[in-house]
């Protein structure tokens, strides 16, 4: 009679009772190593219990080896999927801030056809052209170059004959654009008056005025001689009014114009005769842009701190005396020059600490701005030499001094 329960299903691989009371496992292999059933003895290799524990060991720092591998992928996967979200981040904002500089910011030199009008070439090109002064060197060389690279014609002006022809021949190539070299000493007033005679010429009419050139003594008043001050005094405050006044007569009569007077931060704080004669630039210009910007005449003050132009090392005055930070590229500061004159800024002071020191120095009380000035004073004494205005140093009238 059939047993009324149902029947147990042996599960896979589970010992099967033989009759004599053994077991066969049905689908697993025997534990010990050897022959499978109906294989070939020449086909498996016995193993002792050494290279057993020694295979195992090996499959276990390969899986290890193999999990490491695989998490170290997909670190690396996560990494790449967060740098491309933050470059397509950074690459949106670099879009957004440079849609907003198109539409605040005029193009660099561009003269606004609203109150300035440019000059006329053949055939109805519109273009500016700009005399430079001081420009076979420091910042007067950077702003010719990057006025030429806006496409503007050139009237380039220093005392050094071969330097003033390598300059021009140099825009010419490099520019494809007209560059007219005039050999003039800012520091005689016959050079003076050949540069405003060319300002006011009708012919080929200058539309923009770049004033570079300069020259720098030492804060010691009293160890420098009174030819070296004069001739700084002459460079800072003469000849620029003269060529200013120049300027302003000719802009005046052709509707408009750009004057672009290169000071420096040291004429907007105590620092020695230099500083002094500096503030005049400053002072102008402010006055000035006020006066003349309703006729279309835009007057910028370009007051930059420590420059990398060679002029410290030709003046001798340590460079390592100002901090790191102070420093700034000849080619920013001549950018940015050019951008506050193409706006209308009476002043520039392009370096945002500059800016903020010299608002912190306004409100400070003297004592505060004294012990700075001597810290100044110690620091430069320790230099060697700090004259650069003897006609036949390296350092001539077309170096510009930028210091803070």
């Amino acid at each position: 009679m059939a047993s009324s329960s149902p029947r147990r299903r042996r599960a896979p691989g589970r010992a099967a009772d033989l009759p004599d009371g053994g077991s066969l496992t049905s689908s697993s292999p025997s534990p010990t190593p050897g022959l499978a059933e109906g294989g070939d003895p020449g086909d498996a290799t016995d193993l002792t219990p050494e290279e057993q524990a020694s295979k195992k060991a090996a499959e276990k720092q390969a899986r290890r080896e193999s999990r490491a591998a695989l998490k170290q992928d997909a670190k690396d996967a996560r990494l790449a999927k967060r740098t491309a979200k933050a470059e397509r981040r950074l690459a949106r904002a670099q879009k957004k801030q440079a849609q907003r500089v198109a539409r605040r910011v005029r193009p660099i030199g561009e003269v606004p056809t609203e109150d300035s009008p440019v000059t006329d070439l053949p055939g109805g090109v519109p273009t500016m052209r700009y005399l430079v002064t001081g420009a076979t060197s420091g910042i007067g060389e950077e702003i010719a170059r990057q006025l030429a690279a806006q496409g503007h014609r050139l009237v380039v002006v220093g005392r050094d004959a071969d330097r003033l022809e390598r300059t021009a021949r140099s825009l010419r190539a490099a520019y494809r654009v007209p560059v007219e070299a005039l050999q003039a000493d800012l520091l005689t007033e016959a050079g003076l008056d050949a540069v405003a005679e060319r300002l006011e010429s009708p012919a080929e009419p200058i539309t923009g005025l770049v004033h570079s050139a300069g020259t720098g003594v030492g804060p010691e008043v009293h160890e420098t001689t009174r030819r070296q001050e004069f001739d700084q005094a002459f460079l800072h405050v003469q000849a620029p009014l003269a060529l200013s006044q120049a300027a302003l007569r000719a802009f005046l009569a052709r509707g408009g114009g750009r004057i672009l007077l290169v000071a420096s931060v040291a004429g907007l704080i105590p620092d020695g005769t230099y500083g002094a004669a500096k503030s005049w630039a400053v002072a102008f210009a402010r006055w000035a842009n006020i006066r003349y910007r309703s006729e279309g005449v835009h007057v910028t003050a370009l007051c930059p701190g420590p420059v990398y132009t060679g002029f410290h090392e030709r003046a001798g005055i340590d460079a390592a005396s100002y901090p790191s930070w102070a420093w700034m590229p000849v080619d920013e500061v001549a950018r940015e020059g050019l951008a506050a004159l193409a706006q209308g800024q009476s002043t520039c002071v392009p370096s945002r600490r500059f800016r903020s020191l010299i608002q912190a120095a306004k409100m400070a009380p003297d004592t505060l701005v004294e012990r700075f000035s001597r810290h100044r004073v110690a620091a430069e004494v320790s230099a060697a030499t700090r004259s650069t205005s003897d006609p036949d140093s390296d350092s001539d009238s077309d170096s510009e001094r930028t210091e803070a």
